[in-house]
């Protein structure tokens, strides 16, 4: 009897969002166009802006790829003096070179593939052997994963341009971003705690360079993102990195969907790990008394199919046994069959007044 609110009933428990201002399209379009003014107004005479110390042209690349990707036309005159400046330019350090690539990947100039080659030869003899990028130049360092999110950006772009980048350093990447994961799935700077931009910077590496080895489930595919656990791989570490940062996470499973289930959600290994704290004492019961109660159902039918299952060995799995039709029908629903909140938290609770007890069902 699952209708399609059943997690937020077991597993998505939502607590009261914050307040925020309206934003609509237009909304954002005003502060897009007030950033491209701001944009215009600060650059210099020679093309520039004002860099960081310590980098050749990251800032003035980075301003340069943000008028692009806000639709300024390669043929504005702030356009053509901002790239006039970084063709005449040698970037020497990663962040520079990794943002001068990708400016000149998103220009689409055939007279830059030149520079891009060149980039990515740079990128390529600036990784370390443990698949780290550090500052580069004469900026030596031992490597961070800021640097390396932003040189493999600029390689995953070169590539989409047509520029051969040797698979052995999209490689040594994907073993450097695995190495320093978290236990939880998360990333943090320098081993740190986990942190949001950091597992997002992990998330998409991962997403860059295992895509581009076509031994990922998760890839970059003519601009769209295919990721974070779509299939019932279990060991992808782009998967970890998203139940890292995400509360609530539903995993479908592919044996349910084979056997006709709708929806083939794995309840067992779908989480929430606020629940406990936005949710009622009784709602919370009920529903970890379910789980509980599936959990040993179907391992019991495991053991069934094997024929090793042997009754009385086990009260719950007898329990779960007796109330099966109850606990597949709950979890099941034709595509075109909906219901309220309260529908399915009277169906839950229906189901679990009759789990009265450990290997106890009530009639």
């Amino acid at each position: 009897m699952l209708r399609a609110v059943l997690f937020a009933v077991l597993i998505v428990a939502c607590g009261a969002a914050p307040v925020r201002a309206e934003v609509d399209a237009a909304a954002v379009s005003r502060a897009i166009d007030r950033g491209i003014t701001y944009l215009r107004k600060s650059q210099s005479q020679r093309g520039n802006w004002d860099e960081f110390s310590g980098h050749s042209c990251g800032l003035s690349s980075l301003c340069t790829l943000a008028l692009l990707n806000a639709g300024v036309s390669r043929d504005d005159p702030t356009t053509e003096n901002a790239m006039k400046y970084l063709r005449a330019t040698v970037a020497d350090d990663t962040y520079s070179v990794s943002l001068q690539t990708l400016v000149f990947c998103q220009h689409g100039s055939a007279g830059d593939l030149p520079r891009i080659r060149n980039n990515v030869s740079w990128l390529t003899e600036e990784q370390k052997q443990t698949g780290v990028w550090g500052y580069g130049g004469k900026r030596q360092s031992d490597g961070d994963p800021s640097n390396s999110q932003f040189a493999l950006l600029a390689l995953g772009a070169a590539q989409d341009r047509g520029v051969a980048v040797d698979p052995q350093v999209f490689q040594r990447a994907i073993n450097y971003w695995k190495s320093i994961q978290t236990a939880g799935g998360g990333w943090g700077y320098r081993g740190s705690t986990p942190t949001g931009s950091m597992t997002c910077a992990g998330v998409a590496s991962l997403i860059i360079a295992q895509g581009r080895l076509g031994n990922s489930t998760s890839r970059v595919v003519d601009g769209e993102i295919t990721c974070c656990g779509n299939t019932d791989d279990q060991q992808d570490p782009i998967a970890d990195a998203a139940r890292a940062i995400l509360d609530g996470h539903i995993v479908l499973s592919r044996r349910l969907a084979e056997e006709g289930h709708y929806p083939a959600i794995d309840v067992e290994a779908s989480i929430s790990r606020v629940m406990p704290q936005v949710t009622e004492t009784e709602h919370f019961a009920r529903a970890q008394r379910f789980k509980q109660v599936y959990s040993r159902y179907q391992q019991a039918r495991d053991l069934i199919s094997v024929g090793a299952y042997v009754k009385g060995s086990d009260a719950i799995a007898d329990a779960a046994l007796q109330l099966e039709a109850e606990l597949i029908g709950f979890l099941s629903q034709r595509a075109d069959e909906v219901a309220s909140a309260d529908d399915a938290w009277t169906a839950l609770g229906a189901l679990a007044a009759r789990l009265v007890g450990p290997g106890q069902v009530a009639a």
